[in-house]
């Protein structure tokens, strides 16, 4: 795990029980069955009910995965001795889950015509704001262009645990090892994919320039990774006719933990570590925090 202080990223493989993650899986899909009807109609009617603001399952509320409607119980992840004894390893033995949501890649089949339409050429397409309310409990997106999750200066890093079997069709999350080490970078990120090494991509700050190694999170259900919240990382468009079912976790090192892979990794990083103003972290939005067509990195 001394290793994840130069990748910012390790891939623990399949830790968890393939059964009870499908289980948990046809929960969700019977609770929140996914097609047409849970988006708005045409966009007149989402120019009228429609926000940009405010449409992410919460912390501690409006979020299926920790709501009284789902009750499953998480111990067979968050009690698993194996994830416990990984995630420690990288974060120190008091790490603290700061959020856990559920996670929807959304293939196109499903997604109405006039949306398709407006998200063409647009790199973070988050999903939610087109989805009606009700539905809103969950995280929906079409793709995610390479990206950061940590840019405000909390330090934490993000877990994924799949509940389906994920192949290549299925928009498979893509990591870029030792992204970190430039800090917080302002997105859309200047990348560029290496013509003659295999997996490898160039990403510099504007002072800067680095290899990166392109990793892929390929595995049955039950896979579970885990990547530093600077490393640049997303998905591609999903090409099969289900959505990929994940769960995201949000997880922190203790305040008084002092020595682990996580916190040793600030110790190599060139950039700042957040962003002042987090208003100008992202080029791809409009004053009015809707999405701006900006092309993206990411490819299959």
């Amino acid at each position: 795990m001394k290793d994840f202080e130069k990748t910012g990223f390790k891939n623990f493989g399949r830790i968890i029980d393939k059964k009870k993650c499908l289980e948990l899986q046809k929960k969700i899909r019977k609770l929140r069955k996914l097609n047409k009807n849970i988006f708005y109609k045409s966009e007149k009617e989402f120019l009228k009910k429609g926000r940009f603001y405010k449409y992410a399952p919460g912390v501690k509320d409006h979020n299926l995965l920790i709501s009284n409607e789902l009750e499953h119980d998480l111990g067979f992840i968050e009690k698993n001795p194996k994830f416990i004894k990984n995630v420690s390893k990288i974060l120190g033995q008091n790490y603290e889950i700061i959020k856990k949501s559920i996670i929807r890649s959304v293939p196109f089949s499903m997604i109405p015509k006039w949306l398709t339409k407006k998200l063409e050429d647009i790199g973070r397409p988050n999903l939610n704001p087109y989805i009606k309310d009700d539905f809103q409990d969950i995280q929906y997106f079409l793709n995610a262009d390479f990206h950061q999750d940590m840019q405000t200066g909390k330090k934490f890093c993000t877990l994924y645990v799949y509940l389906d079997d994920v192949g290549k069709k299925d928009s498979y999350l893509q990591v870029l090892e030792g992204s970190h080490i430039l800090g917080a970078q302002i997105y859309p990120h200047y990348l560029r994919k290496s013509n003659t090494k295999k997996d490898v991509w160039y990403y510099n700050d504007n002072k800067e320039l680095i290899e990166v190694k392109q990793k892929n999170i390929i595995g049955k259900g039950g896979t579970v990774a885990c990547w530093h919240g600077l490393t640049l990382h997303g998905t591609y468009y999903n090409f099969s006719k289900t959505p990929r079912v994940s769960l995201r976790y949000l997880i922190k090192p203790d305040s008084k933990s002092k020595n682990s892979p996580f916190l040793n990794s600030f110790k190599d990083i060139k950039g700042k570590i957040s962003i002042k103003d987090i208003s100008k972290a992202r080029l791809d939005l409009n004053d009015d925090r809707s999405f701006r067509k900006t092309g993206m990195s990411i490819t299959f």
